[in-house]
Order: C-alpha cells, then sequence, then structure tokens
C-alpha cells in the first residue's frame, strides 16, 4: 500500500521553502512521481518549528534486501524496527496525493488511480524516521516510512490499506509527539479517486 506519490508543480513546495530561508540541496525531488529510495523533503519538527529535511522513503530491509516503505499501524508499535522511531521520530510528508492499482477482471494490467483531498491541493501522509550508517563507507543516512492504516469506505474499493493523512492543522501536533492514539484510531479522511 502506498508505493508510490505525487508532488505536483502547482504544491509550490520548493518556493515555499525557499520563503522560509531554507537551503535547497538540488538531490532532492520537489515535485513528479515519487518512488521508494527517493530523497524528498518530509517535515519534523524541531525547537517547536517546522523544518524540511531531506530523507529516503524506506527503511533498509531485512537482510540489506530492498526497503520498508509502510508500516502498519495496528502492529508498528510491537515490532523492534519502527517502535521507538514511532514514538520519538515523526515526519510528515507532503504530496498532491498517493496511487494505487486495480485489478481489472480479464486483463493482467491493473488500472492505476491517484487519490486525492478533494478541493484541497494536498496532503500529509504520517509517518516516522531514523537514521542508518551505510556500508561500507560508514556515511550516515536519514531515512522515514509512511504509517498506514485499515482503508476507509472511499479507499476500500481499491486497496484494503490507506496512508494515514494529515490536514495542515494537525501536522504540528502529530510531529510534536502528541497523544498517538488519537491518529491511529481516528477516521481517516475521504479521498477521491481518479483513473491515472
Amino acid at each position: 500500500m502506498c508505493g508510490r506519490f505525487f508532488i505536483a508543480p502547482e504544491a509550490n513546495l520548493q518556493n515555499a521553502l525557499m520563503a522560509k530561508g531554507q537551503a535547497l540541496d538540488l538531490s532532492i525531488k520537489f515535485y513528479g512521481e515519487i518512488f521508494p529510495t527517493d530523497i524528498v523533503p518530509v517535515f519534523t519538527l524541531e525547537k517547536g518549528r517546522r523544518l524540511a529535511r531531506p530523507m529516503i522513503w524506506g527503511f533498509p530491509g531485512w537482510q540489506g534486501k530492498g526497503v520498508v516503505f509502510n508500516a502498519r499501524q495496528e502492529t508498528a508499535l510491537e515490532k523492534p524496527m519502527f517502535k521507538k522511531s514511532l514514538l520519538e521520530r515523526r515526519v510528515a510528508t507532503l504530496t498532491s496525493g498517493f496511487y494505487e492499482w486495480k485489478a481489472v477482471p480479464g486483463q493482467k494490467k491493473k488500472d492505476r488511480f491517484i487519490f486525492t483531498l478533494g478541493g484541497v491541493g494536498y496532503l500529509f501522509l504520517a509517518g516516522f524516521w531514523n537514521s542508518y550508517v551505510d556500508q561500507p563507507k560508514g556515511n550516515v543516512t536519514e531515512r522515514f516510512t509512511v504509517l498506514t492504516t485499515e482503508a476507509n469506505e472511499s479507499m476500500a474499493p481499491y486497496h484494503s490499506r490507506m496512508p494515514v493523512i494529515l490536514t495542515d492543522d494537525e501536522v504540528d501536533d502529530w510531529l510534536g509527539g502528541s497523544d498517538l492514539e488519537k491518529y491511529l484510531k481516528r477516521p481517516q479522511a475521504e479521498v477521491r479517486a481518479e483513473k491515472a
């Protein structure tokens, strides 16, 4: 679930960051289709201020294979790989929407759909981050994963899971480590599906 998202140029994230006086890292993808292992800006809260930082999407997979780009909210606190990060190192990823694929009876190829919040133009995906030492060079990298939950009625016809979605008003509260249950148990925002 949520193996791809996108940032439309209209989200104007690059200009928003420049207006806040933040340095721009040219290795970051500021818009376009975002894949696991891409470096994108994610928001953290530092000294009470929302800060955009470049991070790689996906924790390193087991035994150095692949990446873990999603975490189930139902079990994340039970897994050593996720627990401390979810409690202490949260992120919010600004997106214009996310993609999902749906099987078409009688066809091998699946239809791709884009999911957005109607009339808003952007949404935030809740997640968390950790730092890792890349081998063999020993470089430290910061990586994030997206938190997912059971699909609501608007998402269920397309997939059984969906990302935990935050509104702009909820971002700082989420990043600041407020009551986790509040975000994990509340109903998810209704999303609008469009064939991509």
